[in-house]
């Protein structure tokens, strides 16, 4: 038994987004003006972007506030939830006692 039988090749395609696109063409010029492509670390230095910075911190706030109010509304859906089985079990319970009598 070989690895033949045992594997079967598949033909797979792969796209990418547009940023990796523009990434990848990058990184070719970069190899063809042999710049080293591994150490352009300045784009992620916030320092020189203080808007940026202000909004990226901004939208950090924003994800904690939207996580937590999300978290109020699930529980305010479950309280509701136990609102409504216990309304109907009460009424299930008086429809019971009225076909007893």
């Amino acid at each position: 038994m070989t690895f033949n039988d045992i594997l079967e090749e598949v033909p797979i395609s792969i796209r990418n987004s547009h940023l990796i696109s523009a990434f990848l063409w990058e990184l070719e010029d970069s190899i063809e003006h042999e710049t080293p492509a591994g150490l352009d670390f300045h784009r992620l230095d916030l320092s020189f972007q203080p808007f940026l910075e202000k909004n990226l911190d901004f939208l950090i706030e924003y994800c904690d506030e939207l996580y937590a109010e999300n978290n109020k509304y699930q529980a305010y859906q479950r309280s509701v939830q136990r609102q409504q089985t216990a309304i109907q079990s009460f009424i299930a319970k008086r429809v019971r006692v009225r076909h007893l009598q």
